[in-house]
């Protein structure tokens, strides 16, 4: 199973104290700053593999899936129907690899049945990471770094695919 998430980048304050009477005002850093992730599991669970990019698109893609074929000899694949996975580039390169990648398509709108999804969802509201202060971007990529390449999913790959 493979996947795509964006990690935003923004201190947002959840619950606020304010004067009775007083006009509510918050500070917001405005940074449109984000970090992209490609993340995947195996149908046991043994292995995962996580990686930062600058941007989701077919290249970047096409270059993480290029990581996964040098840790496995085949793979089945598979993907939701983004536009980055229906690309003509993507399309090229997986029929040229056909004898070592099958890919079987989710089902359009049904996200519940990627396990990747469940794996975002955890990391977004872990209180290590999504509920953590970072005081800067540089801080808040180690975390999702860190958070990704130490975590260990035990998730039912087959309840998810079953749905």
């Amino acid at each position: 199973m493979e996947d795509e998430s964006i990690f935003h980048y923004e201190v947002t304050l959840k619950r606020y104290w304010f004067v009775k009477g007083s006009k509510p005002r918050t500070k917001v850093t405005g940074s449109k700053a984000r970090l992209c992730m490609f993340g995947s599991l195996t149908d046991k669970g043994r292995s995962q593999c996580y990686r930062q990019y600058e941007k989701i698109n077919s290249a970047t893609f096409i270059d993480y899936t290029k990581r996964l074929m040098r840790r496995n000899n085949k793979m089945l694949y598979y993907l939701d129907e983004a536009p980055w996975h229906r690309s003509k580039k993507t399309m090229v390169f997986l029929k040229k690899n056909k004898q070592r990648i099958r890919v079987v398509w989710f089902p359009k709108g049904f996200p519940e049945s990627n396990p990747v999804e469940e794996t975002w969802k955890q990391g977004k509201y872990d209180s290590k990471l999504g509920a953590a202060f970072h005081p800067d971007f540089k801080t808040f990529k180690q975390a999702v770094s860190r958070y990704y390449r130490s975590k260990r999913f035990h998730l039912n790959v087959y309840k998810y695919l079953c749905r």
